[in-house]
């Protein structure tokens, strides 16, 4: 099994919806008249704007895609940086999510540049992290860890956004499962698992237990394997996460 990484966004985006082609044709056509109403204010368009991508980008990628040029220009069309910087991030993850890498990493590096001009350090931070996400998927993982890396040198060092530290070192646990470094991944792992549990984000230790069990299960230790995916099935039984149910009981089955 190939482990979920987490991208990241405005905020932390990780795991695909169902396909609903009617309700996001509909969505998209009221979003479109309300974005073009004269008399809107520009606030009241980004946030119609970014609602749609909190619905729809996982499950219409192609029509976020549309919608990021339209964001992208009415943005730069009143010089706002921080949503000329959204629209490409969220254009960074619909390719992502496409499977179009290239095009990912080349608006996440626009992405970069703005956050640099602007001396955003948390944003070039965030950047950072997406791009070394990307990389995986490239399985480039050297590139992936040096990106991951620097993320977590910026937060590190200002000591903040430990939420985010724990997503990265969670990441990076499941590079050095990619690459089979097992003993490194299960260090990583349970690193984030503690980060997780410092700051009381405990929808998150469902799949840190899963990743864990998924290490186990490459090294050929199933009885362990199981142990963790039976931790995480307990936690998303309790959240209705039926996404990650349905994963940990195609790994129980396996």
């Amino acid at each position: 099994m190939k482990s979920k990484i987490n991208l990241l966004s405005a905020i932390l985006l990780t795991l695909f919806i169902t396909v609903n082609f009617i309700g996001a044709g509909s969505s998209l056509d009221s979003l479109y008249r309300r974005i073009n109403l004269e008399t809107l204010a520009d606030t009241l368009r980004f946030q119609a704007i970014n609602d749609f991508y909190i619905e729809h980008t996982y499950s219409q990628p192609d029509s976020t895609l549309l919608i990021t040029n339209i964001h992208y220009d009415l943005a730069q069309g009143i010089g706002a940086k921080d949503e000329m910087s959204r629209a490409l991030n969220e254009r960074a993850l619909a390719y992502y999510i496409l499977g179009d890498y290239d095009r990912a990493i080349s608006a996440m590096e626009e992405v970069l540049d703005i956050a640099v001009q602007g001396e955003d350090q948390l944003g070039i931070a965030k950047a950072y992290a997406n791009l070394g996400a990307v990389y995986r998927g490239l399985s480039r993982f050297q590139e992936a860890v040096r990106y991951i890396s620097k993320a977590l040198n910026i937060l590190e060092a200002k000591d903040s956004e430990k939420a985010i530290r724990a997503d990265l070192v969670n990441n990076l646990g499941l590079i050095y499962k990619d690459i089979g470094l097992f003993d490194l991944a299960l260090t990583y792992l349970n690193n984030a698992l503690t980060l997780y549990i410092e700051e009381g984000i405990d929808e998150q230790t469902g799949n840190i237990w899963l990743n864990i069990g998924a290490v186990h299960q490459d090294q050929g230790n199933t009885d362990k394997a199981f142990e963790f995916y039976r931790k995480a099935l307990v936690i998303f039984n309790q959240q209705n996460n039926k996404l990650n149910l349905s994963d940990t009981y195609y790994q129980l089955a396996s």
